[in-house]
């Protein structure tokens, strides 16, 4: 999977940009694939078999050691977050989207990067005998979601737009598997494919009659000139959002909000009584959802006419794009939030055992699941969508930014496009970009520099260091199994 990714995100090998995309997924995901070979080699010498239901049986039959469990969790649960581009290997899938679309459709959204969260849950009886790896996978998770979110709300790419929706709703499943509701999780990954997949496809379609424009700020009012396209891509962006009862993506998250709210980790019951706070993350998270791409939606196909359209949208394309604009609304009503009786068609095929009732549940979460959305979109068009927006972003106008802030912004960084914004908007966006996710990047940059120059030290070309250390590796394997 990573090499065929790989040759697809570098399709157009003469740019050098896309050359350059691919060589860092396939270098990244290759991390990951170190860390799954030695949970493989963990659970195999452990086991003696890599077989799934005798390594689970024996993980569950306490034949392997708690410490033994914990290491092979940590393993695969990093490879699994190379694949899935989480927190810390976050930077490889936003430039894969120098890929051809129909490429981000299906590898970036429905088959690649959700391998990591079938993995885990195909391994979730190994995962639940390992309480720290859960804990951790959750927390990254959570920030996952929300930094994908924040970096999403502050593109001018379309395609990188969806390329961080996708990291976020990926957050969204490990945020699950890790409170382990992995029957949610694998719920979220089905709709995810079908609205993720008709906003790929869509947006590829406006790209190709927008000349190739893929800056929102250049377009604006191709609702005019595209209805159909229009219509798929709000249909995408409102399952996307999770608009409730209308979309599928709404019945997805309300299950993984849910699972949410009964986790307890063994640590503390539910971390607090009363939503502890995963489930406000999580909530907040939708709130975000829904207000970046409804700006998106405002900015792209509502407002004054940018570039002009050309030709019209193959009935070819038509044909999958009516397909998943159907599974996008009607493919999660086969299972209804928890509280309600039925149906829970998908719980009953995977797992009947979590069909049994849950009686301290409230139902509030569920509206306030459901209100978060809409309250996103609402902020979308107040701040984007009305005639008279607060953030009126025109390109090639700067942007007026108060005395300062203006001081410390970097020079060339553009804050969600260009024109006039609000200064509490704008000082909360900047430092939402420059406080939290620089602060990260430096602090990522500076690690890697220091455990790079740490490794240095190790390959000094002194046959007789590699030498003992080859040695010294030898008589460590031979004294674990000997204790063993």
């Amino acid at each position: 999977v990573g090499l065929c990714s790989y040759l697809l995100i570098g399709f157009w090998y003469d740019n050098p940009a896309n050359t350059a995309a691919a060589r860092k997924a396939f270098y990244m995901t290759r991390m990951g694939d170190v860390a799954l070979l030695c949970a493989m080699l963990l659970l195999a010498g452990a086991t003696g078999s890599l077989r799934i239901g005798t390594v689970l049986a024996a993980v569950a039959n306490g034949q392997v050691s708690p410490t033994g469990v914990n290491m092979a969790a940590f393993f695969i649960l990093v490879g699994a977050l190379a694949k899935s581009a989480q927190i810390p290997f976050q930077a490889w899938l936003p430039d894969a989207m120098a890929g051809p679309t129909p490429t981000s459709a299906l590898i970036h959204a429905a088959t690649m990067v959700t391998a990591g969260v079938y993995l885990i849950a195909r391994l979730h009886g190994l995962f639940a005998m390992a309480v720290p790896v859960m804990a951790l996978m959750a927390v990254l998770g959570a920030l996952t979601l929300l930094m994908g979110a924040c970096v999403a709300l502050a593109q001018s790419d379309l395609k990188r737009i969806l390329a961080w929706s996708t990291i976020s709703q990926l957050g969204y499943m490990f945020l699950a598997l890790g409170c382990g509701a992995w029957q949610a999780a694998l719920f979220h990954l089905m709709t995810h494919a079908f609205f993720k997949a008709l906003l790929f496809l869509s947006a590829g379609a406006v790209i190709m009659r927008a000349r190739h424009e893929q800056d929102i700020f250049r377009l604006g009012g191709l609702r005019h000139t595209m209805p159909g396209l229009t219509a798929a891509f709000v249909t995408g962006a409102s399952a996307l959002a999770g608009l409730p009862l209308v979309t599928a993506g709404f019945y997805s998250k309300e299950m993984i909000l849910s699972g949410v709210w009964r986790a307890h980790f063994g640590l503390t019951h539910g971390w607090g009584a009363g939503g502890h706070p995963l489930w406000g993350i999580g909530l907040l998270g939708a709130f975000l959802t829904g207000l970046y791409i409804f700006r998106c939606v405002f900015i792209v196909f509502c407002g004054k006419a940018g570039t002009v359209a050309t030709g019209r949208t193959s009935r070819l394309m038509s044909v999958p794009l009516g397909c998943l604009c159907v599974l996008s609304v009607c493919g999660g009503m086969i299972e209804m939030p928890a509280p309600l009786p039925r149906p829970h068609l998908f719980s009953a095929f995977i797992d009947p055992a979590s069909l049994l009732p849950h009686v301290d549940e409230p139902f509030w979460p569920v509206l306030a699941g459901a209100a978060a959305p809409l309250a996103g979109v609402w902020a979308a068009w107040v701040l984007w969508g009305r005639s008279a927006p607060v953030m009126r972003d025109m390109p090639g106008r700067p942007m007026r930014l108060p005395a300062w802030l203006a001081q410390h912004a970097p020079p060339g960084r553009a804050i969600m496009g260009t024109g006039q914004m609000t200064q509490a908007t704008s000082t909360l966006i900047f430092r939402a970009r420059t406080g939290f996710l620089d602060m990260l990047g430096v602090w990522a940059g500076r690690s890697a520099g220091r455990a790079g120059r740490l490794l240095e030290r190790l390959h000094d070309g002194r046959m007789r260091r590699y030498a003992a250390w080859i040695a010294g590796g030898l008589c460590a394997g031979l004294a674990l199994a000997v204790l063993s």
